[in-house]
């Protein structure tokens, strides 16, 4: 109950702050033009080229593949180094956009609209930044523990018979991995919300309070990011499915539109997503408040008031 609560408030939610979304598309827009513009060289160099002519872009063919590979080794490292780039600046322009979600779905009256979504951007950007110093090793660590499941399910059923056993401890692991990653995620989530929401100073303290509040409601706050997670992996498997319906005959703006259309869909998820969380995080301290006034005004309490 608390959870389709919560997911019908984050629904209708995104459906009113379409300024909200509108802001977090733009932005979001901004910055994959930023983080895209140093790769055009490279793609439509060599690589584009290359690309092109092996036809790895318009047919999974491994062969072709592994040996484009193998002859474009020195341009791979260079766009691995852009790579890396890139993901540092999309987290912390994540981190940055964040806020002024935040901001704005907790404000109580319509702000100017985009200066309003900035203002929440700065506002809590140097507490959401010491948020994501303290979710990166964690992180590192699931990725680690993730590889070294991979070198133990190898070394266990080396040299057996069971390959479906194999199969099956490897799908698990994978699933473990991912259950990780969502639940580090949804703290991290909270942990954001309670800084915004309770006016927090430090981000250690909104860290164990969102991870408190995680722990004593598992499953809703599982369901909402899994739900989340599955929204936004269907949309990226409908993309590509619908891109390479296109490819190699479509015009570039059939791509860009397309693309448009991913980027809106998952600024309207991440506001669906963020009001969900806050209604069942308000949910959380409207039921301890409730709590903690019906222990005020027991009948045991007015007694020992009075005496």
């Amino acid at each position: 109950m608390k959870v389709r609560h919560a997911l019908l408030y984050g629904l209708t939610s995104a459906l009113r702050q379409k300024r909200t979304v509108a802001a977090l598309y733009l932005l979001s827009l901004l910055f994959a033009l930023l983080l895209l513009a140093p790769l055009l060289p490279l793609v439509g160099g060599t690589l584009g080229r290359s690309l092109a002519g092996s036809g790895v872009e318009s047919r999974l063919d491994l062969a072709v593949a592994a040996d484009w590979l193998r002859t474009h080794g020195g341009e791979l490292a260079a766009f691995r180094g852009f790579a890396t780039g890139a993901v540092v600046v999309y987290l912390l322009a994540a981190t940055f956009l964040s806020g002024g979600v935040v901001h704005l779905l907790l404000s109580p009256r319509p702000e100017r609209w985009l200066a309003g979504f900035l203002h929440g951007c700065g506002l809590h950007f140097g507490r959401f930044l010491r948020l994501l110093l303290c979710h990166l090793p964690l992180l590192l660590l699931v990725a680690g523990a993730n590889r070294s499941g991979d070198t133990v399910v190898r070394y266990w059923f080396e040299d057996t018979p069971h390959e479906v056993a194999a199969t099956l401890a490897l799908w698990g692991k994978q699933g473990l991995a991912i259950l990780a990653l969502t639940g580090i995620a949804a703290v991290f989530d909270y942990a954001r919300i309670g800084i915004a929401l309770e006016e927090r100073r430090s981000a250690l303290r909104a860290l164990a309070a969102a991870g408190r509040f995680a722990l004593a409601n598992p499953g809703a706050v599982l369901a909402i990011r899994l739900l989340a997670f599955g929204s936004a992996g269907t949309i990226l498997i409908l993309y590509v499915a619908a891109s390479r319906w296109l490819l190699p005959g479509a015009a570039w703006i059939s791509l860009l539109l397309l693309q448009q259309g991913v980027i809106l869909a998952r600024s309207f998820l991440t506001v669906w997503r963020y009001a969900a969380e806050l209604n069942l995080y308000r949910g959380r301290g409207l039921t301890e408040d409730a709590r903690l006034l019906s222990r005020l005004t027991s009948p045991a309490a007015v007694r020992s008031a009075l005496s």
